[in-house]
């Protein structure tokens, strides 16, 4: 034999392995291999614990906290409730519900934890038995055969006499993209609760609006008004049953959106989100002046929004509201919206 064909003689079995080997690898990699310079192997290897390894979750910098006052205008400095909690819901309990007392603090909120893609927003919930110096955990709500395809979100809350609960909240019907953005009509739904944590779904839609998000429901005038978000605009619709609601004209509160709402000695006030958290005041709830900007302060975070606000059963009243770094702020359902260019104080 010649030095040359010992040569090929030699490389025969080194090449049969390499061979064996590529078709070993392309079959444990899902028989996807590219050519090895960045592209992508096989879809299965972009996930890792069932999360989404190129989501960019848009709650990570939200946190949500609570501050008090003695006007619903001027409020101390908040205290933390939860990091990376967004769009937070306040309600003190008029009586017993489940495994929570009357006079406690529930505050529901969308749970950034939950975020692992789109449409997986889950409505979280926290507590307080001692008006918000200590907060326990009491878990994610359940919401049985909600009609929308997306998530529920923007929850906001009421309380009947025989302590049953109404959550309305904002149905988005997609589960790609921001739901706030979606084209079409954006539906808010409802649900009770006798424990405060599983729902069931009332039939119907209570309320459609082209870019409806973050509903804010309250009793006032003995009917029901719902202040709600069309980008950063607030709008209003009342109704009479708090199940079929009517769009009313709504003047003079530009207050950005993701709108809370209170009664005020036999007003009504507004909170949103701009220049801040603004307000304004109205004595039929329809008619607004603006007569507060950048009412509440942040010296951690550049962006203060989603304000809920209840008055207390010892008179004084309570605020949630979350803080955020400006690049991680979205439309709508995902955190309330970034605030408009500063509109003229009137």
């Amino acid at each position: 034999m010649n030095k040359q064909a010992g040569v090929i003689h030699l490389l025969i079995p080194i090449v049969v392995g390499l061979v064996i080997l590529v078709a070993v690898a392309a079959f444990l990699l899902g028989g996807n291999l590219k050519d090895m310079k960045g592209v992508d192997i096989a879809p299965e290897f972009s996930t890792k614990n069932g999360i989404d390894q190129n989501f960019n979750n848009p709650l990570a910098s939200h946190d949500t906290f609570i501050t008090f006052s003695t006007d619903a205008k001027a409020w101390e400095p908040g205290t933390l409730v939860k990091t990376g909690a967004s769009v937070p819901e306040l309600i003190q309990l008029n009586k017993d519900v489940g495994k929570f007392e009357k006079g406690d603090l529930l505050i529901y909120f969308v749970d950034a934890t939950t975020l692992t893609g789109h449409g997986t927003e889950g409505i979280n919930t926290y507590y307080s038995s001692d008006l918000g110096k200590t907060w326990s955990e009491a878990g994610l709500i359940n919401v049985s055969n909600k009609p929308n395809k997306g998530a529920v979100v923007d929850p906001s809350i009421v309380q009947f006499e025989d302590g049953t609960l109404r959550l309305y909240y904002f149905g988005s019907e997609t589960t790609e993209g921001d739901p706030a953005s979606a084209e079409g009509a954006h539906n808010v739904y409802s649900a009770t609760s006798t424990d405060g944590i599983n729902w069931t779904i009332e039939s119907g839609v209570r309320f459609s609006d082209e870019r409806l998000t973050d509903p804010e429901i309250i009793f006032y005038n003995n009917k029901w008004y719902m202040y709600y978000s069309v980008g950063p605009e607030t709008k209003l619709a009342v109704s009479g049953d708090g199940l079929k609601f009517e769009s009313e004209n709504i003047s003079g509160g530009n207050v950005g959106g993701v709108p809370g709402a209170v009664e005020v000695n036999g007003a009504v006030r507004i909170y949103g989100c701009s220049q801040g958290i603004s307000t304004a005041i109205s004595q039929d709830g329809m008619k607004f002046s603006i007569d507060g900007r950048d009412i509440v302060k942040s010296s951690e975070k550049p962006v203060v929004c989603d304000p809920s606000v209840i008055k207390l059963q010892d008179g004084r009243y309570a605020m949630a509201y979350k803080i955020a770094e400006a690049n991680e702020m979205m439309n709508g359902s995902q955190g309330g919206q970034m605030p408009p260019p500063k509109p003229p104080l009137y």
